[in-house]
């Protein structure tokens, strides 16, 4: 009458067990959960209770969460963090590639292996796979420099291991020489960047922008565009998860680290194919191994070589960049576990007949020590890491652009949409309700809402609608800038919120700095131009930073942003805007007179609000000429700008 449970659905739902239930126990004996994972999928596996029908079906979603993996730790790369430590990267990648290899090349040969066999072998070592990057990102240290660093050398690191290997492979077969076949992954790396760093992300846009806020799409298309990635990759010879990682890097800028989207990725990935590649790679473990003396004592050799190897290019590039202790460890544990590419190589060397099961056995447990050692050392000292700071937030990061039922958002739209575009930040739209208003106001406000979501959509933007209930309206913007992570507030100088009575409080109520436009045009600008004086650089240094960072956000190969500015702030602009993005023009000229000098038609000036009212009368004047921006910064009391105060603090001191 009844049946022996099996099937998919047994092996699911073992596998859902464990990944709710083994990290919880492991952490309860104050183990990273890395382990409990590991440890019940050696229970489930056929080595030991052989509860699982079908392996290979486990195998291909473990196979999938580590490209998963991947991808993830390449859309969650601080590009901006990572071009500041492209040198540490590439020291370090070359270092944890060098050494290990050199170490576990003399083992082998003092083991008695061929030269090419000890070259593979030490190749093992060589690479590494982000098993306990979730550790890291889970406790907000994924900007780290070093996590950062270790990141950014991965693809180093898999990438010469793989040529190695496929030099090893022409020799050995004699189909074809060992430089050709390199040359080819090189060949084949290069097709691959192209795909990933160019096309994808243009395919990425267009189709957001034709699927809108669509969440499910946005989604899938974003799984399959990683999967074609690595696709491409194994087409063109080379690992998979180096074009997994390539296509994070592709979308980075799609993708908002704050998005809905980016909760999504990261919610599937953490809650299924992580967990169940980690599984899976507990499967492989085969307890009788361990009662083999041969196998331990192979694994001994090799696990010494790989942790003096990865230990000593940590310790070096420590000394060489300066990391603290702490940051050392984390990018020893971060560059110790091995996985995918190690058994890679590892596989295509025993069909060669370089070694035979005895290396392959060996490797396996040094996988599963490695990973072990690794979420030890990560769970110890991820915490104590340091978290990344970031001295002044991205200027476009989460652009709150309030919203009127009685006026088009258009112009404001475009230029927060164009802030956030090139800052890898967000829109959100905010209806305010009063709560004195009539209840039927609240669809009107929700269809509003849902109007500028499509529309901020097809400008290709992310976004996150919110719709307000509050007693004023300035309350309801401080809470939304506050609780929203704001960057910025944008409004409109026609706008109802912008009532004479109001807007010196919606002003000061803003958290962050308050943006309004005068004069806007859908069509975009044809330069950005910021003018500040001596009084700007004095008095309301806040201000005039959150201006010049606008203006440089707002620049493009198209629109150029010129800084005018007295003689003396050059170098504080250029540092203020990051050099690359603008021009300084120095000037000896008050303020309006440089403004209605160099102003053209076309052109978008942005100038600071010197008091809480809207916008500055003079500027306001070269409206018939050109789009004005006032930029107020957050205030500390009436009428009195703080300089260089953060916003959270600021947001304390609010009278």
């Amino acid at each position: 009458m009844f049946h022996s449970p099996h099937g998919p659905a047994l092996g699911w739902m073992l596998v859902g067990v464990l990944i709710v239930f083994a990290p919880w126990l492991s952490e309860r004996v104050r183990l990273p959960g890395v382990i409990g994972l590991l440890v019940g999928g050696a229970l489930i596996g056929a080595h030991g209770l052989d509860l699982i029908s079908n392996p290979a079906v486990l195998q291909s979603v473990g196979s999938f969460g580590l490209l998963y993996l991947m991808f993830l730790a390449g859309l969650e790369l601080d590009l901006g963090a990572f071009a500041a430590l492209r040198r540490v990267a590439l020291g370090f990648g070359l270092l944890t590639f060098a050494l290990p290899l050199l170490a576990g090349f003399a083992v082998a040969w003092w083991a008695g292996y061929s030269l090419t066999a000890a070259v593979l072998i030490g190749s093992f070592w060589a690479s590494h796979t982000l098993v306990t990057y979730p550790e890291f990102r889970r406790r907000g240290k994924a900007g780290n420099r070093a996590v950062a660093a270790t990141v950014g050398a991965t693809i180093i690191t898999d990438t010469l291991a793989l040529i190695v290997l496929a030099v090893i492979a022409g020799l050995q077969t004699g189909s074809r020489p060992g430089a050709v076949l390199a040359f080819q992954i090189l060949a084949g790396l290069g097709i691959l960047v192209v795909y990933s760093l160019w096309v994808l992300p243009r395919i990425a846009r267009l189709v957001f922008r034709s699927v809108g806020q669509e969440a499910v799409a946005r989604f899938v298309f974003t799984a399959a565009a990683f999967a074609s990635a690595a696709l491409l990759a194994e087409v063109v010879g080379i690992e998979g998860i180096v074009g997994a990682f390539f296509a994070g890097l592709g979308i980075n800028r799609l993708v908002p680290a704050a998005s809905a989207l980016m909760e999504r990725v990261e919610f599937v990935g953490s809650a299924i194919f992580v967990p169940a590649f980690l599984v899976w790679v507990g499967t492989l473990v085969d307890p009788v191994l361990l009662a083999s003396l041969a196998t331990l004592r192979l694994a001994g050799l090799f696990l010494a070589a790989l942790i003096i190897g990865k230990a000593a290019a940590a310790l070096i590039a420590g000394a060489l960049f300066r990391m603290r202790t702490v940051e050392t460890a984390a990018m020893f544990s971060l560059s110790l576990p091995q996985a995918a590419a190690t058994l890679a190589a590892t596989v295509v060397g025993s069909d060669l007949g370089l070694y035979g099961a005895d290396v392959v056995n060996a490797v396996i447990v040094v996988i599963v020590v490695s990973i072990l050692i690794s979420s030890i050392l990560a769970g110890r000292y991820a915490p104590r890491l340091a978290a990344p700071t970031v001295d002044t937030p991205d200027i476009g990061s989460a652009v709150i652009l309030p919203l009127s039922a009685d006026r088009e958002s258009g112009a404001v739209a475009a230029l927060s949409a164009r802030l956030a575009a090139n800052s890898q930040g967000l829109v959100v739209p905010l209806r305010i309700v009063l709560d004195r208003a009539d209840t039927t106001h609240v669809p009107q406000a929700r269809a509003t809402l849902a109007d500028a979501a499509a529309g901020l959509a097809k400008l290709g933007v992310e976004t996150r609608p919110v719709l307000r209930v509050d007693r004023t309206a300035a309350a309801a913007l401080q809470s939304e800038s506050i609780e929203q992570q704001a960057s910025l507030v944008i409004l409109d100088a026609e706008d109802a919120l912008l009532e004479p009575a109001d807007a010196a409080e919606l002003i000061r109520a803003a958290a962050v700095p308050t943006a309004i436009l005068a004069g806007g045009t859908h069509d975009g600008y044809r330069r950005v131009l910021v003018v500040l004086d001596k009084v700007d650089l004095e008095r309301y240094s806040a201000a005039a930073s959150a201006a010049v960072r606008i203006g440089a956000r707002c620049a493009t190969r198209d629109t150029p942003a010129v800084v005018i500015t007295p003689t003396d702030g050059r170098d504080w602009a250029l540092k203020t805007a990051n050099a690359s993005k603008i021009t300084v023009t120095p000037t000896r000229e008050q303020r309006f007179m440089a403004a209605r000098k160099h102003l053209q038609p076309g052109d978008l000036l942005i100038v600071t609000g010197r008091r809480a009212k809207p916008t500055d009368r003079a500027a306001h004047r070269l409206t018939e000429t050109a789009s004005v921006l006032t930029v107020h910064a957050p205030t500390t009391g009436a009428g009195t700008t703080a300089t260089a105060v953060p916003a959270r603090i600021a947001v304390g001191r609010l009278s």
